[in-house]
């Protein structure tokens, strides 16, 4: 229940930042939806896709994202640590030269470093690229 948790406040947290960084509104009904699919994927056992983005969905924060060169992947990545439990949450996003994201993955562990889970976490995203053949990548 502390990843529906931690989800549900990613999205009000990604809706404030559109609002407060690129002057503009999120539709509140956008959010309330995805808050939605969140409780649907939780009651079916499955961690969401992207908290805020859904698959083939332009990033929100298009202005200010550099888009790899045409035929080029991106891989980005955020961790969460939860100092009180040493459990920690990394996410991999792997988008196109269009924004779109093409493959995700989250993933959780016991650490308590920020550092040591992204620095895993970009091990991991460049195994799975290679499983997937996403050889250009930026």
């Amino acid at each position: 229940m502390l990843d529906f948790a931690v989800h549900i406040y990613w999205l009000i947290w990604l809706a404030r930042n559109e609002l407060v960084f690129n002057h503009k509104g999120v539709d509140p009904i956008v959010t309330v939806t995805r808050a939605m699919e969140a409780w649907n994927f939780n009651q079916a056992g499955v961690f969401p896709v992207r908290p805020g983005r859904l698959r083939g969905e332009e990033s929100i924060a298009r202005d200010c994202w550099q888009p790899p060169l045409e035929g080029w992947y991106k891989i980005n990545s955020d961790a969460f640590v939860n100092h009180r439990t040493s459990q920690d949450q990394l996410e991999i996003i792997y988008m196109d030269s269009g924004g779109a994201v093409v493959h995700e993955r989250v993933r959780s562990s016991f650490c308590r470093s920020p550092l040591m889970v992204e620095a895993s976490g970009l091990k991991d995203a460049i195994s799975l690229a290679n499983l997937l053949k996403l050889h250009n990548m930026d």
